[in-house]
C-alpha cells in the first residue's frame, strides 16, 4: 500500500545536465570542509537514536551560527556524513541551502530569488533541477528551529502556521502546518504535520519539545541522514536529545 502510495507521490519530471568536469558531485563533496568549527560558533549539540530505541544513539550533530548562516553538521563516530548549510536573513527566511549527502554521495542545493525557488539534486555526474514559485515561507533543516523560534508567539497562543520544506531529493517544496500540542510534564512541543493527506499517509508528524522557557529539548520524527539496509539507505525516524551550548541564534 505504501509503495503505491510513494508512486503517487512522485515529483514532476525534472530537467537534467550533465556535471562539467572539476563540478562532479565527489569535487563538491571533496570541496566542504570535515572541521566543523569552520562553520562558526556552536549553537547546541544534539544526540541521535532511532526513535524506537531512544537510548542507543547512532550519530550526532552540531548547529553552527556564522555571518548570516546556520549549518548542521552531522557525525558518525568521527566520520560527518551529512553537512546542510542555509543562508538567512535574521527573521529566518532563506535565501540558499546546500546539502552534502555524504552517505549516499549527492549534493541538493536550494536558491530563491525574484519569487522563484529552484532546486537541483546531483548525484553521479548528472544534476536534476525544476523550479516552482514561491509560495509560502521555505524551511529547511538548519532554518526550521530558527523559524519556529521567530513565530513562536503565535505558536504559543494556538496558531497554525504554513511552511513549505524543500525537499531537494524530490525537487519541490512540501506544505506542513506548524502547531502547538502538549507534552508531557506540561512542556510545549511543536507539532509538524503534512497538509496533504496522501504525504501524511506515508510522513508521520514531527514533534519538537521545548522547556518552559523556550529551551531546545529533543525532536521526534524524521531527519535527513540515513540508516544502512542492505545495498541501500532507509530513511530514518529519530528521537534527538539537545544540549544547549549557547544562547540560540
Amino acid at each position: 500500500m505504501r509503495l503505491l502510495l510513494l508512486i503517487s507521490l512522485l515529483p514532476a519530471c525534472a530537467s537534467t545536465r550533465s556535471l562539467a568536469p572539476g563540478a562532479t558531485v565527489e569535487d563538491q563533496l571533496s570541496a566542504v570542509s570535515r572541521d566543523s568549527s569552520t562553520f562558526g560558533d556552536l549553537v547546541y549539540v544534539g544526540t541521535v537514536a532511532p526513535l524506537k530505541a531512544p537510548t542507543k544513539p547512532v550519530f550526532e550533530y552540531e548547529r553552527r551560527v556564522k555571518d548570516g548562516s546556520s549549518t548542521s553538521f552531522t557525525k558518525q563516530g568521527a566520520e560527518a556524513v551529512l553537512i546542510e548549510q542555509a543562508t538567512h536573513d535574521a527573521d529566518y527566511q532563506l535565501s540558499s541551502s546546500a546539502q552534502w549527502q555524504l552517505q549516499t554521495r549527492e549534493v541538493g542545493r536550494v536558491t530563491i530569488d525574484n519569487g522563484i525557488v529552484r532546486l537541483s539534486q546531483s548525484s553521479g555526474g548528472v544534476e536534476r533541477f525544476a523550479e516552482e514559485p514561491l509560495r509560502e515561507s521555505v524551511v529547511v533543516g538548519p532554518t526550521l528551529f530558527g523559524f519556529i523560534a521567530r513565530h513562536r508567539e503565535q505558536l504559543m497562543r494556538g496558531e497554525t502556521l504554513t511552511i513549505r520544506f524543500a525537499v531537494t531529493s524530490r525537487l519541490e517544496t512540501i506544505p506542513f502546518e506548524l502547531s502547538r500540542v502538549d507534552g508531557a510534564n506540561g512542556q510545549p512541543r511543536i507539532r509538524m504535520a503534512a497538509k496533504s493527506a496522501l504525504v501524511a499517509l506515508v510522513v508521520d508528524p514531527l514533534f519538537v519539545t521545548y522547556s518552559a522557557d523556550g529551551a531546545l529539548v529533543a525532536l521526534d520524527g524524521r531527519v535527513p541522514t540515513k540508516l544502512k539496509q542492505g545495498e541501500g539507505w532507509a530513511d530514518f525516524d529519530a528521537h534527538v536529545d539537545y544540549r544547549n551550548e549557547g544562547v540560540f541564534r
